[in-house]
């Protein structure tokens, strides 16, 4: 056979200094690493999907409560409360 009538085709070059032993490990952690990311989504999808959408701010302070007053001193500790009582603000 000729060598000028011979094609040569290059082997697979995807790092080719590196041993089997290292490029197989490299592979199975990226099997790993896919795994547990497709199952992080999973749990993340099952989780939160049934979930209701929270309402507008503007619904919540239009929440049909009746008013209150809050008696405080000069320190802030509340002295009595008039009407009913409902949690503080949260800001």
């Amino acid at each position: 056979m000729n060598s000028k009538n011979v094609i040569r085709v290059p082997g697979r070059r995807l790092l080719p200094t590196m041993g089997p032993v290292l490029r197989y490990g490299l592979l199975a952690l990226g099997l790993v690493i896919l795994a547990a990311g497709g199952w992080g989504l999973w749990k993340w999808r099952s989780l939160y999907a049934g979930m209701p959408s929270l309402p507008e701010t503007a619904e919540l302070w239009s929440a049909k409560r009746e008013p209150a007053i809050e008696f405080i001193d000069r320190k802030g500790v509340t002295l009595d409360v008039r009407g009913p009582r409902y949690g503080h603000m949260v800001a």
